[in-house]
């Protein structure tokens, strides 16, 4: 649990700053198409890493699978440290944190943070699991290859698209694939079989790259240039409270009424 807490502390800080520093370098016309070629960037790391989780899973100890985790985090801490340099550093007065005052719209976007962290939480994380190991008998290198595959899935399609969108980062974008996360979300909750499952799981996958892209892209324009810094920080911090949350209803609904509980209120 201290592990866990410290690392998901870290994480929390690590990618407040990375937003911040994405916003600042990409300016308003070039960061979507930045943010595209992260989005599909993005997948194909975790294709990768779930290639290396069931050769690890296979032939290694659960053990060396963190060892190698932590290895790749530290070379990618070197790649960033020996190649981005900083602009020239301005200093700023320092103003009380109150998020009151920020614009209706974006406390929005930092409302639409919690409840996508809490879902995808209470959603993955232990019930998708949980499902496919005790329920449907699905082993640990089979469920590493449908995350490889729903992975894959995203990364080629955003490449497909990303030449006739210029910029996801609009409502109807973000509309079309909330929907598509809800709908396939309940498609989890009548999951008998590994077929379905699977493709539930692919077609979550895929509209949730193209949603984390739009909604990026929308909260970076949204935030005021002199605070962005403070008002990215807020947001993450509420994805951070969801991805408590999310958990601990979803380990109830679990226990006290059934495994399909989280998938029906997820959607």
């Amino acid at each position: 649990a201290i592990v866990k807490s410290m690392q998901d502390v870290s994480n929390g800080i690590k990618v407040s700053v990375e937003d911040s520093i994405i916003a600042d370098t990409f300016n308003r016309q070039i960061r979507p198409a930045y943010l595209i070629s992260l989005g599909k960037i993005w997948p194909l790391s975790r294709t990768l890493g779930s290639a290396i989780g069931i050769v690890l899973t296979a032939y290694f100890s659960l053990a060396f699978g963190f060892y190698v985790a932590a290895f790749s985090v530290f070379v990618a801490f070197l790649i960033f440290s020996l190649f981005f340099k900083e602009k020239k550093k301005t200093r700023i007065r320092s103003v009380k944190f109150n998020p009151i005052k920020y614009s209706k719209r974006f406390k929005f976007i930092a409302a639409t943070a919690f409840m996508l962290s809490f879902v995808f939480s209470m959603t993955y994380a232990p019930a998708f699991f949980i499902l496919a190991e005790r329920y449907l008998h699905i082993s640990a290198s089979t469920i590493f290859f449908l995350l490889m595959v729903s992975s894959l899935s995203a990364g080629l399609a955003i490449h497909s698209v990303e030449k006739r969108i210029k910029n996801f980062g609009r409502k109807d974008i973000l509309f079309i694939t909330s929907i598509l996360i809800a709908i396939f979300t309940f498609g989890y909750a009548v999951a008998s079989e590994l077929i379905l499952l699977g493709a539930s799981l692919i077609v979550v996958s895929v509209a949730f790259h193209f949603w984390h892209i739009s909604f990026r892209t929308l909260y970076m324009d949204i935030a005021y240039v002199k605070s962005r810094g403070e008002q990215i920080g807020f947001v993450k911090t509420m994805h951070g409270l969801g991805d408590i949350a999310g958990p601990v209803l979803g380990g109830f609904l679990i226990d006290f009424y059934s495994i399909q509980a989280p998938f029906v209120l997820g959607g």
